[in-house]
């Protein structure tokens, strides 16, 4: 599995240093969804999903960065 970060206006995925592609396989894995959290935070616009990529080509899933930080919220010990 990779953890991708996707621009949903550009359909594209961060690949580095501020760039951006559209294959999947091209894309930066962040390796754990806290990193592209924590990469995604420093990203200005609201345009940013997480994507998780499963096998070659590339099966995605994704949700809103927002969604994944309100599910974090919600799901740390109280």
């Amino acid at each position: 599995m990779k953890v991708l970060l996707r621009n949903t206006a550009s359909g594209c995925f961060y690949q580095e240093d501020g760039q951006w592609v559209a294959n999947p396989e091209q894309a930066f894995d962040f390796a754990s969804i806290q990193a592209a959290m924590d990469f995604a935070a420093n990203l200005s616009g609201d345009n940013l999903e997480l994507a998780l990529a499963f096998g070659t080509p590339s099966l995605i899933s994704a949700v809103s960065i927002q969604a994944a930080q309100n599910r974090l919220w919600l799901a740390r010990p109280s």
